[in-house]
C-alpha cells in the first residue's frame, strides 16, 4: 500500500495579497451632477474615500471613479450633500454580470478572496432571499450548550480537512499491502478539474498546476497539455483508447482520471493497462451523474468516481447535484460499497459553503472549475458559448497562482467554520451526514403539518385579571409620546424624484394643490422652492387625490414625478428599499406613510413574506374603522413561573442585544430612553455596562456572553433581567467578534483588554457541556441577584426544541430564540444564510414541543434574528 501524506504536520494556508489587474466589479454607480458648489461636505462624510477634491481643489462633476470598489452604499454623502447634487444607482455592469446561479455577489466575493485570501464578512444581517433551489434550499446544522464546538479558525484547535483519495483498504496483507489498492491522502477536499479549452491558456494551466502543488492537491488537465516532466501535482485526464499513448505520462502519475463514454468494456480494460503500467496510480473514473453506473463501476472496483454536472451543478437524470450526490451515496450504501470508493463532484460548486453542502449530500471532496477562472479574473458570468479570453488569458502564472491559494485558503476557513460550529474534529466525519444538515423542503412539511394542527394557545397567568384591572400596579405605563421629528440629514432618501422644469411660470397652483408640503413658495418670493420630494407620495397620488395631483393640474406640464435614482441601489430582498423607507418615514413621523412604501413584508420570498392574516385576504383597502385602543392589551409577562419577580411590559418587545464598542454609546442611551418610555427593556449585548445607563437600570437587561466581557457582579446586581447569550443568530455555533479599529481606549477598559486589538469571544462558554453545568450557570446569577429573571438566548439548530427544554430545567424564565437572519455586528457571510434554521421556522417547533412536555405555561419565549416590522412581531406570536 502506498500513501501519499500529505498533511503530516498542521496545516495552513498563508496568503499574499494579489491585486487586481482588472476593473473592480462594484455595485453603486456614484453620480454628482453640476449643482454641487464644491462645499466638499461629502469629502467629510465619507470615511472610505470615495469623495476627494480633484486638480484645482474642485470636486469632479459626473460619474465618480471607484477603481479601488471602496463605497459600501452607506449614502451618508447623498443625504449631507445640501444641493441634492449627488445620487447612487445600480451600476449596468453589475444588472448584466453572471445568472440566478452565478450572481454578481457571488463573482464579487470571489475576486474579493482571490485578491486577500481573507473570509469575507460584513454587518447588517443576512440580505439575500429567504431560501432558493439546489444549495440555497439547505442550512448547516450547529452545535449549541451540551455539544461543544471546534474553534478551528484561529488555530486553537486542530480540524483535519484532509481526505482519501482510492479504494479504501479493509484489509492489509502482513507485508504492509493493500488488498484494495493504493490511497492518496489530500489536505483539502478541493481539487482542480479541468478548464474548458476555449477557456484556458498556458498562462491559466500553469497558475493551478503551481497552486495545485503548493496547497497539495491536484489540477486534472488533459493527456495531451501535459508538461514533460510530470508534475506532481498534476492529474491527466485520459480517453480508454489513449492509454498506451500515454504509458510514460502514466507511469509518473500519482493520480490518472479516465473519461467515461458508455463503453464498460473499453474501461475495464483501460483500468487493466494502467494497474500494469503504475500500480501505485490511485485510478478515478469520470463520468456522469448515474446512480446504477456508479454502483457497477465500484464492484468492478474502481476507487474514485468523479461525477460531473454542468456549470450550473444540474445533471441530466438526477436533478441539482444536491439531489444527485444524495441519490449516489444511498444507492452505493444500499449496495454495502459506499465506504470502499471515493466521491468527487464539479459543476455548479460556485461558493465556499457548497463544499460542506456537496459533502453533507454524499461527496468526499468536489472539484472547482469556474469559481478559479473568476479568481484569475478570465470570467465574470458571461455567457460560455459566446466567450473567449481575448487577451485575459496572459498574465504571470505566480500571480495567478496566489490567487487562487488565496481563495482556497480563505474556502477552507469557512469550512472550518462550518465544521467547528458543528463541533466535528475532521471533514471525514461530515461525509453523508444529513441529519448535520436542515433542509428547507423538511421543514416546509412540518410548518405545513403544524398550521393544520389543533392551534394551542397560552394558559393565562393567575395574575392575568389582576394586571387587566389595575393596568398601574403590574404593567408598567407606557409615556413615550409620538412627536414628529425633523430629518437628521439634508437630503432625506425617498423613493420619489419631482422635478420642475424650465416651463414652470411659477403660479403657485402646485403649492396650493399639494397637501403634503412638496412644494412651497414664501410670502415676498416670486418663485417656487426647490420641491421636497421627500413628502411625495407618488402615483398613488393620482388614485387617491386626483384632484389635488400636481402634474395632471400643471398649466405648463412643468412638473414630472419619476423614480428616485437612489432608490433603486437601496435595500436587499429582507429589508427592502419600501420597508427601509417605511422605517425611515415612520421614525420620523410616528405614522404609517401616506405613500405607498410596502410597510408590512419585505420581497424575500418565504419566511414572514410568505404568511398573510387572513383579514388581509380579504380586505382591498387599508381599513379606516376606528377602534378602541383603550380595549386592546399588548401587555405581557416576562416570568410565567410560579416563584420569582412578576415583572411586565405592555409591548411584547424589547430591545435585542447590541454591546458597547459595535455601537456608540449615543446609541445606547438612545435605546435605553425608548424602553424607559414604552416600559419595556433593551439588552447591553456582550460587551460591558456603561455608567451613563445607570439611570435605566430598571429597564436594562444585562448580557454575560462567552466573552465574559465587562461581566461584574455590582452591575449583575443593578438589573432586573440577565442575559445569557449561549449563541447568536448572525453567526451561530461561532462567537463574537469586535474589530481592532472600534476598541478603542474606553471600550478597552470597559472589555479589560488592549485597545485597537480584536477582540473574540469563543463558542460556546467552555465551562458548559451540559445542562447540569447549564444550571449552575443560572444558579450563580440567583446567589449574586436573587431577584432578577433570567433569559437564555440560544441560536436555532436541528435541535432547538431540546435545548429550550434544557433551558427550562435548569430554571430560565425566558427563553431567546435568535434566527439567522438579523444581527447587527460583524459576522462571516458563510455564517448567515448558511448555519441554523430561520425563526420561523424555529418557533413553531419550540412552542409545539414545550406543549407537548406540559412546560409551555411556565416559560416565556422571546424570538428575533429577522423581526423588521410590526406585522413579523404579530406573525411571531401567532
Amino acid at each position: 500500500m502506498v500513501i501519499a501524506t500529505r498533511a503530516e504536520s498542521r496545516y495552513t494556508i498563508h496568503p499574499t495579497r494579489a491585486p487586481s489587474r482588472a476593473t473592480p466589479l462594484v455595485r453603486p454607480l456614484i453620480l454628482r451632477s453640476d449643482a454641487c458648489i464644491n462645499c466638499g461636505i461629502c469629502v467629510d462624510a465619507c470615511i472610505y474615500g470615495v469623495h476627494y477634491r480633484s486638480e484645482g481643489f474642485r470636486m469632479l462633476i459626473g460619474e465618480q471613479p471607484q477603481d479601488q470598489n471602496l463605497c459600501r452604499s452607506c449614502l451618508r454623502c447623498v443625504r449631507e450633500c445640501p444641493q441634492n447634487a449627488l445620487s447612487v444607482s445600480v451600476q449596468p455592469h453589475w444588472l448584466h454580470t453572471g445568472d440566478s446561479y452565478w450572481t454578481p455577489e457571488i463573482i464579487q466575493s470571489l475576486l474579493q478572496q482571490a485578491e486577500t485570501g481573507k473570509v469575507p464578512v460584513s454587518g447588517q444581517g443576512y440580505r439575500g432571499p429567504f431560501s432558493g433551489r439546489d444549495f440555497d434550499s439547505m442550512w448547516t446544522d450547529m452545535s449549541e450548550i451540551v455539544r461543544p464546538t471546534r474553534d478551528g479558525i484561529h488555530g486553537r484547535e486542530y480540524i483535519s480537512t484532509a481526505i482519501f483519495l482510492g479504494k479504501k483498504p479493509f484489509f492489509v496483507a502482513r507485508n504492509g499491502a493493500s488488498l484494495l489498492g493504493p490511497t492518496i491522502e489530500i489536505p483539502i477536499p478541493i481539487l482542480f478539474d479541468m478548464i474548458p479549452e476555449h477557456l484556458s491558456s498556458a498562462s491559466v494551466a500553469e497558475s493551478l498546476q503551481r497552486a495545485a502543488a503548493h496547497l497539495g492537491t491536484f489540477a486534472v488537465v488533459r493527456a495531451e497539455q501535459c508538461p514533460k516532466p510530470l508534475p506532481e501535482a498534476v492529474a491527466p485526464l485520459l480517453q480508454p483508447e489513449t492509454v498506451s499513448k500515454y504509458a510514460e505520462l502514466i507511469a509518473q502519475a500519482q493520480l490518472v482520471e479516465l473519461a467515461y463514454h458508455g463503453n464498460f468494456n473499453s474501461l475495464g480494460a483501460a483500468l487493466g493497462q494502467i494497474q500494469v503500467i503504475n500500480p501505485h496510480a490511485v485510478v478515478a473514473v469520470r463520468l456522469e451523474f448515474d446512480e446504477a453506473l456508479a454502483e457497477e463501476l465500484a464492484r468492478a472496483g474502481v476507487g474514485v468516481l468523479h461525477l460531473i454536472a454542468d456549470t450550473h451543478g444540474r445533471t441530466k437524470k438526477l436533478g441539482h447535484i444536491k439531489d444527485a450526490l444524495r441519490a449516489v451515496h444511498l444507492r452505493l450504501l444500499d449496495a454495502r460499497l459506499r465506504d470502499q470508493v471515493t466521491i468527487i463532484a464539479s459543476g455548479g460548486i460556485a461558493a465556499a459553503e457548497h463544499v460542506p453542502k456537496a459533502i453533507i449530500c454524499g461527496a468526499d471532496g468536489v472539484a472547482l472549475d469556474l469559481a478559479l477562472l473568476v479568481a484569475l479574473e478570465c470570467w465574470r458570468g458571461e455567457n460560455l458559448s459566446q466567450y473567449s479570453l481575448n487577451g485575459l488569458g496572459q498574465f504571470d502564472s505566480r500571480w495567478g497562482a496566489q490567487r487562487i491559494i488565496n481563495l482556497i485558503g480563505a474556502w477552507r476557513d469557512q469550512l472550518l467554520e462550518v465544521l467547528g460550529a458543528m463541533g466535528m474534529r475532521e471533514v471525514r466525519r461530515l461525509r453523508g451526514e444529513v441529519g448535520r444538515a436542515i433542509f428547507n423542503e423538511d421543514l416546509e412539511r412540518e410548518f405545513a403539518e403544524y398550521l393544520r394542527g389543533e392551534p394551542v394557545g397560552l394558559a393565562p397567568p393567575a395574575e392575568i385579571k389582576l394586571a387587566t384591572e389595575n393596568p398601574n400596579g403590574l404593567v408598567p405605563a407606557i409615556t413615550g409620546r409620538v412627536r414628529p421629528l425633523p430629518p437628521n440629514f439634508h437630503h432625506e432618501l425617498t423613493k420619489f424624484k419631482v422635478t420642475v422644469n424650465d416651463a414652470c411660470i411659477h403660479c403657485g397652483l402646485c403649492v396650493e394643490l399639494c397637501p403634503f408640503g412638496v412644494y412651497a413658495r414664501p410670502d415676498g418670493l416670486n418663485k417656487l422652492l426647490p420641491p421636497q420630494s421627500a413628502n411625495c407620495i407618488g402615483s398613488v397620488c393620482h388614485e387617491k387625490y386626483p384632484d389635488n395631483y400636481c402634474v395632471d393640474k400643471c398649466p405648463t406640464n412643468a412638473i414630472t414625478i419619476e423614480i428616485e435614482p437612489t432608490y433603486e441601489l437601496l435595500g436587499d430582498p429582507r429589508w427592502t428599499a419600501d420597508l427601509l423607507l417605511a422605517t425611515y418615514k415612520m421614525a420620523e413621523t410616528g405614522r404609517v406613510p401616506e405613500t405607498d412604501l410596502e410597510y408590512r413584508v419585505g420581497a424575500s420570498g418565504g419566511g414572514f413574506d410568505r404568511m398573510r392574516f387572513k383579514f388581509e385576504r380579504k380586505r382591498k383597502s387599508r381599513s379606516t374603522r376606528p377602534y378602541d385602543r383603550e380595549s386592546v392589551s399588548t401587555a405581557i409577562p416576562l416570568n410565567r413561573r410560579p416563584w420569582g419577580p412578576k415583572i411586565w411590559i405592555p409591548v411584547p418587545w424589547y430591545g435585542g442585544g447590541m454591546s458597547y464598542g459595535s455601537i456608540s454609546l449615543q446609541t445606547m442611551l438612545s435605546r435605553a430612553r425608548a424602553a424607559k418610555a414604552f416600559g419595556t427593556f433593551v439588552s447591553t449585548g456582550e460587551g460591558g455596562y456603561p455608567e451613563a445607563l445607570y439611570p435605566y437600570d430598571d429597564h436594562i437587561i444585562t448580557q454575560i456572553a462567552t466573552g465574559l466581557f465587562g461581566v461584574r457582579e455590582e452591575t449583575i446586581q443593578r438589573v432586573r433581567i440577565v442575559e445569557f447569550k449561549y449563541a447568536q443568530g448572525a453567526k451561530p455555533g461561532l462567537g463574537g467578534h469586535l474589530l481592532a479599529d472600534k476598541v478603542t481606549a474606553e471600550v478597552a477598559k470597559m472589555r479589560g483588554s488592549v485597545q485597537f486589538s480584536s477582540l473574540f469571544s469563543p463558542f460556546p462558554f467552555h465551562s458548559v457541556y451540559s445542562v447540569e453545568d447549564h444550571k449552575k450557570h443560572l444558579d450563580w446569577i440567583r446567589a449574586v441577584n436573587p431577584d432578577a429573571l433570567i433569559s437564555v438566548k440560544v441560536s436555532t439548530p436541528n435541535d432547538v426544541d431540546m435545548v429550550a427544554v434544557g433551558s427550562y430545567y435548569a430554571g430560565a424564565n425566558i427563553i431567546h430564540l435568535d434566527g439567522g437572519y438579523g444581527g447587527t455586528g460583524a459576522a462571516p457571510d458563510i455564517a448567515k444564510k448558511n448555519i441554523a434554521m430561520p425563526i420561523e421556522y424555529a418557533i413553531p417547533r419550540v412552542h409545539k414541543f414545550l406543549v407537548q412536555e406540559g412546560i409551555r405555561d411556565e416559560i416565556v419565549l422571546m424570538a428575533s434574528g429577522g423581526i423588521r416590522t410590526a406585522y413579523d412581531i404579530a406573525k411571531a406570536i401567532a
